[in-house]
């Protein structure tokens, strides 16, 4: 199970509806990372989104483009150096 902790939401730029910033920590492995969430007034689809360092437990968000991940911190792996 992963861990999630909302950042920051900010009303965005003309076009699109809002933008959503949040940090979520990886239940597999440890990582931390920021995900970025931009929802425009066009139709959004469901994004699918994992964990960037183990790719393990998929996430999905209702946004129209796919999310953007950026590794806060790596957490060692049993048995591995991250």
């Amino acid at each position: 199970m992963s861990t999630v902790r909302a950042t920051d939401t900010i009303a965005a730029s003309p076009g699109f509806i809002l933008t959503a910033v949040f940090e979520q920590t990886c239940g597999a492995c440890g990582c931390v990372f920021r995900v970025e969430v931009s929802r425009a007034r066009v139709q959004a689809d469901i994004q699918e989104y994992s964990c960037p360092v183990c790719h393990d437990h998929v996430c999905r968000v209702h946004t129209s483009e796919p999310p953007r991940l950026t590794v806060l911190s790596q957490r060692a792996v049993r048995g591995k150096s991250a």
